[in-house]
């Protein structure tokens, strides 16, 4: 029960948190300066927990001009889907603001979708906007690293780094 609790719970919001610092370092962008929901969205954006979902058909459709049956099954990958060029522009730059204005965004799955969303979605998504927030509060943040490869396993891991947080002087 606990490796359950953990894989879905803790690893999720540990997952976007750390791909938040590191993106934001990678790309010169102010957390302090975005709202945590936004740098958490885009976060998700481009490194989404299930980075690949498959589902049973259960009845005979078509999608895309291809034809489904009963027992096949079909996939999806968020993370291609959350940057392709034609439905997210500047689609592999981590741009928190792109949350915040109305300018178009494309699909976006970071925990599945409809019927099949994760149930846990919403709590990750708060509990990592709050961490966040935390973390960015009255402090410099400083990241060292992080310039290898993700893992790609359950869930795409980012490479190690290192995080200084520096509190401001009052």
């Amino acid at each position: 029960m606990y490796l359950l609790l953990f894989r879905t719970s803790v690893a999720p919001v540990a997952h976007v948190v750390a791909w938040a610092l590191l993106e934001s370092a990678a790309q010169g962008v102010d957390l302090a300066a975005v709202s945590p929901e936004s740098a958490v969205r885009e976060s998700l954006r481009l490194w989404p927990v299930a980075w690949l979902l498959g589902r049973p058909v259960l009845r005979a459709h078509e999608i895309g001009g291809v034809p489904l049956e009963p027992g096949e099954s079909v996939s999806v990958c968020p993370y291609l889907l959350h940057r392709d060029e034609r439905h997210w522009p500047d689609a592999a730059r981590y741009r928190p603001g792109r949350w915040d204005g109305h300018e178009p965004r494309g699909p976006y799955l970071p925990f599945g979708g409809g019927a099949f969303t994760c149930a846990g979605a919403a709590v990750a998504n708060s509990l990592a906007a709050g961490l966040l927030a935390a973390l960015t509060s009255g402090a410099r943040l400083q990241v060292r690293g992080g310039l290898g490869r993700p893992h790609v396993a359950g869930i795409i891991t980012p490479p190690g780094f290192e995080l200084r947080r520096t509190p401001y002087r009052t």
